[in-house]
């Protein structure tokens, strides 16, 4: 009795005797080195214990596992890839740990579109932004009353244009063309020269367009001659002939004043002499001389007329001799045209002129980022237009949006949360765009059972088995 497990009795016949063998099992060689041998008297075998120290989990992507038999343990190696430098201003570094990369992100601001032909666009790195800058060139001034400016956007310049009014041709010879500037307008002026009064029964007036002047024409018939003594000769104005007549003459009587009678036989006339006084000459167009035979002189009387008043202030009189008349001549400024929506004109009678005043609304302020003010001429107003971009649908769970007024823009923000690492072997992530998280699912095989009693279970990290 007392045998070791490995021996056994076996009854020798011949010498009558029970002979014990057996051997002990040879104890295993060549194990890891986490492993030693231990005999168990009740499996009668050597056990062979110890785990491999687990694998380190939880590692960064750039890190790996590597089994040192050496030391007996897991030696954790790899570095973290240098971040990215020399970036550009818009951009960003960000750590995926998906890819184990770092991702640079962020895009250049679109360059403005839309400019005015004056406009260009610098990129300015300090500010990460586009500069737009120029100036519309200044409007011209001094123009003349017929030109206006237009801004040509093909050109970009100011094209002025209009052209002075032809000046009127055909005029008569008595007239004259002045420009006035404040009408825009040629002014014909002048007055044909009054046809002569006071002519001759034999004489007509023609107007003669060369001299620009009346022609007065006509000859008096001749006188008739061979009358006796005492007929004489006497011109009719009405019939505009010479009228023969008389008899001897009787002594002259009711004599003028200055008059005194001689009879001439040459002549054969009473010859009635003395000079009535000379009527005065060189009167003025509205005095008349009248002979005042009582005291046997010449009686000048008349009155200029009285120069009109109350006149407009374009107006001015002057005195024509000709007509004996006050002439009132002068014509109103003629009213602006073309003026702005919100002007108007009003007649300033001290400065004698077309006043034009009203002031253009003031364009409105404090706009959004995304108006703008446009002019409207038929209403006469700012017409502000514009509408605020619409806002991105359609985002990831964890992006927002949120309004930038300085770039007039949606911004779209946020990261994906990292997916986790140092999963057990049997565990992987699944996205869940609901919760919006990652979600780590799977379950370690069940261990087996109904092992044989030299069969043990160890854990392989590596087969996840």
């Amino acid at each position: 009795t007392g045998l070791a497990c490995w021996e056994t009795n076996t009854w020798d016949a011949t010498s009558c005797a029970w002979t014990t063998s057996g051997t002990q099992p040879t104890e295993p060689t060549g194990l890891e080195c986490w492993e030693t041998n231990t005999w168990d008297a009740t499996s009668c075998a050597w056990i062979i214990s110890g785990t491999q120290p687990t694998e380190p989990t939880g590692l960064e992507c750039w890190e790996t596992n590597t089994w040192d038999a050496t030391s007996c343990a897991w030696i954790t190696s790899g570095t973290q890839p240098n971040e990215p430098t020399g970036l550009a201003c818009w951009e960003s570094n960000t750590w995926d740990a998906t890819s184990c990369a770092w991702i640079i992100s962020g895009t250049q601001p679109t360059e403005p579109t839309g400019l005015e032909c004056w406009e260009t666009n610098t990129w300015d790195a300090t500010s990460c932004a586009w500069i737009t800058s120029g100036t519309q060139p200044n409007e011209p001034t001094g123009l003349a009353c017929w030109e206006s400016n237009t801004w040509d956007a093909t050109s970009c310049a100011w094209i002025i244009s209009g052209t002075q009014p032809t000046e009127p041709t055909g005029l008569e010879c008595w007239e004259t063309n002045t420009w006035d500037a404040t009408s825009c307008a040629w002014i014909t002026s002048g007055t044909q020269p009054n046809e002569p009064t006071g002519l001759e029964c034999w004489e007509s007036n023609t107007w003669d367009a060369t001299s620009c002047t009346w022609i007065t024409s006509g000859s008096q018939p001749n006188e008739p001659t061979g009358l006796a003594c005492w007929e004489t000769n006497t011109w009719d104005a009405t019939s505009c002939t010479w009228i023969t007549s008389g008899t001897q003459p009787t002594e002259p009587t009711g004599l003028e004043c200055w008059e005194t009678n001689t009879w001439d036989a040459i002549s054969c006339a009473w010859i009635t002499s003395g000079t009535q006084p000379n009527e005065p000459t060189g009167l003025a167009c509205w005095e008349s001389n009248t002979w005042d035979a009582t005291s046997c002189a010449w009686i000048i009387s008349g009155t200029q007329p009285t120069e009109p008043t109350g006149l407009e202030c374009w107006e001015t009189n002057t005195w024509d001799a000709t007509s004996c008349a006050w002439i009132t001549s002068g014509t109103q400024p003629t009213e602006p045209t073309g003026l702005a929506c919100w002007e108007t004109n009003t007649w300033d009678a001290t400065s004698c002129t077309w006043i034009t005043s009203g002031t253009q609304p003031t364009e409105p302020t404090g706009l959004e980022c995304w108006e703008t003010n446009t002019w409207d001429a038929t209403s006469c107003a700012w017409v502000t237009s514009g509408t605020q971009p619409t806002e991105p649908t359609g985002l990831a769970c964890w992006e927002t949006n949120t309004w930038d007024a300085t770039s007039c823009a949606w911004i779209t923000s946020g990261t994906q949360p990292t997916e986790p690492t140092g999963l057990a072997c049997w565990e992987s992530n699944t996205w869940d765009a609901t919760s919006c998280a990652w979600t780590t699912s799977g379950t370690q095989p069940t261990e087996p059972t109904g092992l044989t009693c030299w069969e043990t279970n160890t854990w392989d990290a590596t087969s996840c088995t």
